[in-house]
């Protein structure tokens, strides 16, 4: 069987004596590879900062599945990148008529085989 993941949270350490914005030597990235795994939940990337240059920076959250992997998606949701190779991402049943969800790629999303299911 497929593995579960569900309510996962990435937050970079930050030193607690640096006043905001945060002021970073990197970007903050989540690579979520899943092969065969069952994720449900609703994703976020936010956040945004300086690196040591005063350059600013941006959080980024790549997300590849393969081999059958499923996400149900529970609520609204905003990644930058999306590689959806023979797997599914659907969107949960609604509570009630007003119960929208929102997928927002702001990268790139590609599909080999894959589907959305609405």
């Amino acid at each position: 069987t497929g593995k579960v993941l569900s309510d996962v949270s990435y937050l970079p350490e930050k030193p607690t004596s640096v006043p905001m914005p945060y002021y970073s030597d990197s970007e903050p990235v989540l690579n979520l590879n899943a092969d065969n795994a069952q994720l449900e939940g609703a994703a976020l990337t936010k956040g945004s900062g300086f690196d040591m240059q005063m350059t600013p920076i941006q959080a980024q959250s790549h997300f590849n599945f393969k081999n059958g992997t499923e996400w149900k998606m529970t609520g609204n949701s905003e990644i930058t990148t999306l590689n959806n190779q023979n797997s599914t991402v659907s969107f949960a049943k609604p509570k009630d008529d007003n119960d929208f969800k929102t997928l927002t790629v702001t990268g790139s999303m590609k599909g080999d085989n894959g589907a959305i299911e609405l």
